[in-house]
């Protein structure tokens, strides 16, 4: 992780966001067990959500704790953003969010000169995954609220929305709410390839 905060200085992140379907809150350590639980119940949509093997089958709730304390740390930070998203009766935990800077990510990709100068226009990356049988239009509902918070909220001039190849249903969620594919980045050895979605400059 990078070291440059994403937020200005005396900035105060929001938060929470309430929606119908979702509460989304910073993440704290003891998300880790219902987050668990939402992990395992989806980790093979995870690990097209990730383009990785990650989770794998034997991964444990205190492997879990720790990738949680990691994601608290660079919020402490103001390096990146995590938010545990819940169920709006607050009942289990539906996914969940992170606002992270675009460029060390670009580097575990093959160098296209075009792609790296799309996203130059992005301050932030965003990550959202939902469990498995959270159906599309809640999906679609769940990502237009988060737009428009970050839109409202958030002192981003542009944020750039990331999905793996296999995430259609979120691409077409995505454009269906007004942002276009600005790049394309394939990995190096070819196994990965990711997509980010913009609104127009």
């Amino acid at each position: 992780m990078h070291d440059t905060p994403l937020l200005p200085v005396g900035f105060a992140r929001p938060v929470e966001l309430r929606t119908p379907d979702a509460w989304l809150r910073q993440q704290r350590i003891d998300d880790a067990e219902a987050d668990f639980e939402a992990v395992m119940a989806s980790r093979e949509k995870l690990r097209t959500w990730g383009g990785d093997a990650w989770p794998e089958d034997d991964f444990t709730l205190d492997e879990n704790r720790a990738d949680l304390a990691g994601h608290i740390a660079d919020a402490d930070s103001l390096r990146a953003f995590g938010y545990t998203i819940w169920g709006a009766d607050v009942k289990r935990v539906l996914g969940s969010l992170y606002l992270e800077p675009t460029a060390p990510f670009i580097d575990e990709f093959e160098e296209r000169a075009s792609a790296r100068a799309a996203l130059a226009s992005c301050d932030v990356r965003v990550e959202l995954w939902l469990r498995s049988d959270v159906d599309g239009a809640t999906e679609r509902r769940i990502v237009a609220a988060v737009l428009e918070w970050l839109d409202h909220e958030w002192p981003f001039a542009r944020t750039c929305w990331g999905s793996r190849a296999g995430m259609t249903r979120r691409r077409e969620a995505l454009e269906s709410l007004g942002l276009g594919e600005i790049a394309v980045l394939d990995g190096a050895d070819g196994s990965r390839r990711f997509h980010f979605h913009a609104r127009p400059i």
